[in-house]
């Protein structure tokens, strides 16, 4: 296996999946506040739903990949299933629609960044000295995809919605292009909370870890508030390229 290769190629992986985020996520709240009209508690539902997403795929995540498939076909088919509901998303201007296609929605997405470092740890020599480097696509790719809806001036449209759909059926490719690990055959029987992913919880025994998980919960109160309102906040103000300004705070990647 050619190792540089495949760190390249990991680096895209990392990059494009970012990229997907950030294209939708920051500008979303301009685009249901002055074009949908939607109000500040349906924007705020909007927003939260990559919360709930994220309480659900560890057990999706632990549940399916590297136990009945490998980690890249899952990222495949959750990125393809995305591209069709971010498409379907961008059509929709109904909140009572819009709400539940995009649970749906981030329910696929937000098992993919867990999978990205999956994919990463099974490709890497040296994942402790190596992954941050990999990782590091992924706020560029964040970055990224603010420069350009930004640059585009079409923060108040739908279309990053579709630029999002566009680069997910380019992840799904990159995944099946990276070298496929194959799922570990269980040898002792595993029971359930195993597969929800609930051993994790024995981490909380290490200080150093409770420190870390109380603070990382703590900062990300006010994130909530940040990412849902303050590029609707900036572009009523009359700030040009809000989005391209607040990729100078990649605060969550």
């Amino acid at each position: 296996m050619n190792f540089a290769n495949v760190k390249y190629k990991l680096s895209a992986m990392m990059f494009v999946q970012f990229f997907i985020w950030g294209s939708w996520y920051v500008t979303m709240g301009t685009y249901l506040g002055e074009t949908l009209h939607f109000n500040g508690i349906q924007i705020g539902l909007a927003y939260g739903t990559v919360a709930i997403a994220s309480m659900i795929s560890p057990f999706i995540v632990g549940m399916i990949a590297d136990r009945f498939f490998s980690a890249n076909h899952v990222m495949a088919f959750l990125n393809i299933v995305g591209a069709g509901l971010l498409a379907w998303l961008s059509a929709i201007d109904d909140f009572s629609l819009f709400f539940p296609v995009l649970i749906i929605y981030s329910i696929c997405y937000m098992p993919t960044t867990a999978l990205c470092n999956s994919i990463s740890f099974s490709n890497l020599k040296d994942p402790g000295n190596e992954f941050s480097r990999i990782r590091l696509l992924g706020s560029l790719g964040w970055i990224g995809a603010c420069l350009l809806v930004s640059a585009l001036k079409i923060e108040h449209l739908s279309s990053p919605f579709l630029i999002a759909s566009f680069t997910s059926v380019l992840g799904a490719g990159i995944g099946l292009w990276l070298p496929t690990k194959t799922p570990a055959k269980q040898v002792a029987k595993v029971n359930i909370g195993q597969m929800l992913g609930f051993d994790a919880f024995k981490l909380t025994r290490q200080r150093s870890f409770t420190v870390l998980l109380v603070f990382s919960a703590l900062t990300c109160m006010p994130l909530a508030f940040y990412d849902s309102f303050t590029n609707l906040f900036m572009n009523n103000t009359q700030i040009n390229n809000a989005a391209a300004a607040m990729s100078m705070g990649v605060y969550n990647n």
